[in-house]
């Protein structure tokens, strides 16, 4: 990954990290919420993947997916530290959720260069 794509990872991870991490604060007061957390978290990791493709600069599908699994997969590493540490979830949750998130921002990434990504 070349230097201006790991700067164009920058917003779309803080902005994936900030739904994580809301997403799990607000499951901690809504039950519905906190049943979910699989679906939602990989589903922000999914958006994550495409900002990450529209907003960053990838060098085709390959670049795009990378982008988009590096930047879902640290926000969702986030989320689910802040998950566990809330008492929210288990130590397994950290391979599971970052690891489906991994796959889902890449699947992103990709559907964010097919909508018109920026072409490195």
């Amino acid at each position: 990954m070349s230097d201006g794509m790991l700067k164009g990872l920058s917003k779309p991870t803080m902005i994936g990290t900030v739904l994580q991490v809301g997403m799990i604060l607000l499951g901690k007061v809504s039950p519905m919420v906190g049943q979910n957390f699989a679906i939602g978290g990989t589903s922000i990791a999914a958006i994550t993947g495409v900002l990450a493709s529209m907003m960053g600069k990838p060098a085709g599908m390959g670049g795009a997916a990378g982008g988009g699994a590096v930047a879902a997969g640290v926000s969702a590493l986030i989320g689910t530290l802040v998950s566990m540490a809330t008492g929210q979830t288990g130590m397994d949750t950290i391979a599971i959720g970052t690891g489906s998130s991994v796959v889902a921002g890449a699947l992103g990434g990709i559907v964010g260069q097919l909508l018109g990504g920026k072409k490195g």
